[in-house]
């Protein structure tokens, strides 16, 4: 786990995907995260990598606008440039 300090500001965007639209964050990197099942405490909320299919671990905390923790690697290359919705265009 990689506590960030300083924490880096959030690029969250908004994209079409096959079940509708979705918010995810792309990170300094250009790796994209999705929204995480888990429970959020707080201002905090986690994501997961968009990889999944590719089994991919890695995974952020946001606290607000801030990723302020990245845990695991990715086990891929940054994701391809994405698609967003039209409200973001």
């Amino acid at each position: 786990m990689e506590v960030l300090d300083p924490p880096l500001l959030a690029d969250f965007k908004t994209v079409r995907q096959k079940g509708g639209i979705s918010t995810i964050i792309v990170d300094d990197l250009g790796f994209t995260y999705s929204s995480s099942n888990s429970k959020t405490k707080g201002h905090m909320k986690s994501w997961r990598c968009s990889k999944k299919n590719k089994k991919c671990k890695a995974s952020l905390a946001t606290d607000g606008d801030w990723i302020v923790v990245k845990r695991h690697r990715h086990n891929h290359d940054p994701s391809e440039p994405i698609r967003l919705a039209a409200s973001d265009q």
